[in-house]
């Protein structure tokens, strides 16, 4: 697959590779993946996560598929459009958060898809994992819940995932333990409020903590755009903090972000190929 060439590309050459996934390296974000390593809600048995909006918002409807010149580049199938090559990496990538390198087992996707242009409007994504996500609790949880379960082992985990260009979700992302629950709050592509709820003795007995991570300063000379809008889109200041981390990682030569290594954008495109299989699949 072209893929796995590029992979292969980059370890020959010793060069950088990286798919642009900015949401990893946001604070928010940054700080649910260190609660998930130290074990703060146990192993992560499920994560939910979507991401939808309505490509009408900003972008015709093309009147004549043949012309790719012809309405939004997202309605094209040959220009690469659809739900899941366009909002899908997005709910994909955090769904693979917690498990770092490690591929699904099994990949199951149902859509809708558009007769007219062969793009999938809609995609409901499930992922199963052998083992479940995250770490173990550290010696620093010693007051978890998770230590005084007495119900059945971890075995595994599984994902559930929601895209869509013909309507807007909610877009959070959650990250289920046995312990808790840690929610990236909407929008959670670029997320600037993360929460933490720790279970307590008894079912629906949950304290909540929430943390706000505030974006960046525009820079003194910034300028406006042709509808007098700094950015096109949502907190794009945000794209600084992905800016920074790989000007450190290739100061320090090294190939590779650990916020969004090589495999996992490896894993990620291999779920968008198989899931559109699945919906566009006649």
């Amino acid at each position: 697959m072209m893929q796995n060439n590029f992979l292969l590309w980059q370890k020959k050459k010793n060069l950088f590779l990286m798919e642009g996934m900015w949401t990893r390296f946001f604070p928010a974000v940054e700080k649910a993946r260190q609660f998930m390593d130290d074990g703060i809600i146990g192993p992560i048995t499920a994560v939910i996560s979507d991401f939808g909006f309505d490509a009408g918002d900003s972008g015709a409807y093309p009147k004549d598929i043949s012309n790719v010149r012809d309405g939004d580049p997202i309605y094209h199938s040959s220009l690469g459009g659809g739900a899941l090559l366009w909002a899908g990496p997005y709910p994909i990538a955090a769904g693979l958060l917690p498990f770092k390198t490690e591929a699904p087992q099994r990949i199951a996707a149902s859509g809708v898809s558009d007769s007219v242009t062969n793009v999938e409007l809609s995609c409901a994504i499930g992922l199963n994992f052998k083992t479940p996500g995250g770490t173990a609790p550290s010696a620093t949880c010693t007051d978890n819940m998770l230590n005084k379960r007495i119900g059945c082992p971890a075995r595994g985990a599984c994902v559930s995932l929601f895209t869509a260009i013909d309507s807007e979700s909610t877009e959070t992302t959650t990250y289920i333990g046995p312990s808790g629950r840690i929610v990236v709050e909407t929008p959670s592509h670029c997320p600037t409020h993360l929460s933490l709820h720790l279970k307590s003795q008894g079912r629906g007995s949950i304290s909540s903590t929430h943390f706000h991570f505030p974006l960046p300063s525009l820079p003194s000379n910034a300028v406006t755009n042709a509808d007098n809008n700094y950015f096109y889109y949502p907190n794009s200041m945000g794209f600084a903090y992905e800016a920074a981390a790989v000007s450190r990682i290739i100061a320090a030569g090294l190939t590779e972000c650990p916020q969004y290594t090589a495999e996992e954008c490896l894993n990620t495109m291999n779920i968008i190929s198989r899931s559109r299989e699945l919906v566009l699949q006649h």
